[in-house]
Formats: C-alpha cells, sequence, structure tokens
C-alpha cells in the first residue's frame, strides 16, 4: 500500500508513504505487482523532486517497459488494420487502452500483451487474419 500511494499520490500522500517505505524498500526481493508499481513510482517521486539513488533503478524499469511497449504497440497497430482491413471491428482492451487514455506514457503501464475484442460471429475470421500475420 506504501509503495500504490508513493506512486500514485498527491505530493503530501507520496511523500509521507515514499518515508515510510524507503527505509524497508528492497527492489532485488519485489514481486511482480509490486515491480510493476517502479515506473509510476519513479515518474511521481521525480516531479516530487525527490534524489534517491533507488530511483535509478526504478527509472531503469520504466525505460524498459517504455521500449517493450513501443514494439507491442507498433505490432499492434499492424494487426489493428489488418483486421480493419478485413472488415472486422475492434475494441482496444486493458493496458494499451489505458496506456493510451489515461496514463499518457507508455513507460507507465508495464504490458506483455495487446488485448483486443471483436464480435463473436467475426471471431473466426479474426483468427484467420492473425494467423496470416504470424
Amino acid at each position: 500500500m506504501l509503495m500504490l500511494r508513493a506512486a500514485l499520490g498527491d505530493a503530501e500522500t507520496a511523500m509521507d508513504a515514499w518515508h515510510a517505505l524507503r527505509v524497508r524498500l528492497d527492489l532485488d526481493s519485489l514481486g511482480p505487482a509490486s515491480q510493476r508499481l517502479l515506473p509510476p513510482l519513479w515518474r511521481n517521486l521525480s516531479r516530487l523532486g525527490v534524489q534517491d539513488p533507488i530511483l535509478g533503478r526504478c527509472r531503469g524499469a520504466y525505460r524498459y517497459h517504455w521500449s517493450r511497449n513501443q514494439l507491442l504497440f507498433r505490432r499492434g497497430a499492424v494487426l489493428l488494420a489488418e483486421l480493419a482491413a478485413s472488415g472486422i471491428e475492434t475494441l482496444l482492451l486493458k493496458g494499451a487502452a489505458l496506456a493510451t487514455r489515461y496514463y499518457g506514457d507508455a513507460g507507465l503501464r508495464p504490458m506483455n500483451d495487446f488485448d483486443v475484442a471483436v464480435p463473436a460471429g467475426a471471431a473466426g475470421d479474426a483468427v484467420a487474419v492473425l494467423e496470416r500475420n504470424g
């Protein structure tokens, strides 16, 4: 909870959480859910002027996810265009939709996939398009 507050809270909330969290934060022992908070933690604390060596590793996590997401978005855009060219309507879901609409920064939302919904009647055609595109 402290990490979440430090990553997403306003100045007072984030700083209070950071001071309580910092004394016991061990990046090497974080679970996957907490690791996903490293990019927004870096962004929020940097914005607040916090200077701490641990934020360098958080920035590294941000850069890793930004780069990875760029590749994912590029591939996703190609597939969305192929689906559209085949007349298949799509709805972007979850991480990709959130990252582009609300986060405003592809590095703040770690993602492993690109979720798209299609009408049930077009599922077979959509699978065929995806298979043709690897």
